[in-house]
């Protein structure tokens, strides 16, 4: 019995610990959640795994419910918090149910294989969950919300040349950041064949100034100063051509936003549930071992039937 109330403590606090750090989270971001925020969110669908097996659905549910409230601190809106925990504990009970129907009935004992059963339509669940929270309250967005300009200069570090901008760009994509005079200086002196430096300084600046022109009429930009980074430069050009191609539907921002949440999340717990699993049959090992859980074989009747 003190096992167990041990698992559902431990439950709560590491799913109030995930809600808590989550609340920083950034959908593109490298780990989707911060590295705390990651193993708290491992160590709390661990000990879910664990209360799922061992306790009464209710009893989960209810844990589930408590470790979610702390969304409410973060939200504008305390009642939607406390009806989005209320929705993920509420949607929770069929998977619950099922996990623990086939803790009671199964043969043998396989954490794997009792867990797959509901473990992922909760995680799908959770994901939903984590849409709600990441909502936009006042269902405003921007394009920016939705490519976040670090985002932009790290996939332009990492892509190169292989990003299709040759169109938008009279040189080679470049590191984004140098800066604009910088890199039209490189592209100028590879395309006359001549160091930029021997060229007479009043023929320097005549020819950054139309290149810079040329450059904000491709970006579609009014000017581009010379001195800024070609990485904000781009992010500029790439959202202002956003805006005007599709500024129309930016109403849709905020479910588009949601969608995405939900799918980051849900594949990022393709790989947290099966390492939460492992973890899952470490503890029962490590429990099995101190006593603390013992295996016992009981006797079960079975009704079936058939033709005489």
């Amino acid at each position: 019995m003190t096992t167990k109330i041990l698992i559902a403590v431990l439950a709560a606090l590491s799913g109030a610990a995930f809600w808590f750090l989550a609340e920083g989270a950034t959908v593109w971001s490298l780990g989707i959640i911060s590295l705390w925020g990651f193993i708290s969110l491992v160590i709390y669908l661990a000990l879910l795994g664990l209360a799922f097996m061992f306790l009464s659905p209710r009893y989960t549910v209810g844990i589930i419910f408590l470790s979610a409230l702390p969304m409410v601190y973060f939200l504008e809106n305390k009642l939607l918090g406390v009806a989005i925990a209320a929705g993920l504990a509420i949607l929770t009970f069929p998977p619950a149910i099922r996990i623990k129907k086939e803790m009671d009935f199964r043969l043998s004992f396989s954490a794997w294989d009792i867990l797959r059963k509901g473990f992922p339509t909760f995680l799908t669940i959770l994901a939903l969950a984590l849409a709600a929270f990441f909502y936009p309250q006042n269902n405003a967005m921007r394009f920016e919300d939705i490519i976040p300009e670090s985002v932009f200069k790290t996939t332009l570090s990492v892509a190169k040349k292989s990003l299709p901008l040759s169109s938008v760009l009279p040189f080679d994509l470049p590191d984004p950041e140098k800066t604009v005079n910088e890199v039209l200086k490189e592209a100028i002196s590879l395309e006359a064949g001549v160091d930029f430096k021997d060229i007479p300084q009043e023929e320097q600046e005549r020819i950054l100034a139309e290149a810079r022109l040329q450059l904000a009429r491709n970006f579609g930009v009014e000017r581009v100063d010379g001195d800024d980074k070609v990485g904000d430069a781009l992010y500029q050009g790439s959202i202002g051509f956003i805006e005007e191609r599709f500024g129309a539907y930016r109403r849709y921002l905020p479910a588009v936003f949601a969608l995405a949440v939900f799918a980051a999340f849900r594949t990022l717990f393709v790989f947290v549930g099966l390492l939460s699993i492992a973890l899952v049959w470490i503890i029962i090992r490590i429990l099995l071992y101190t006593g603390a859980l013992a295996i016992s074989e009981r006797q079960v009747s079975q009704e079936f039937i058939e033709f005489k």
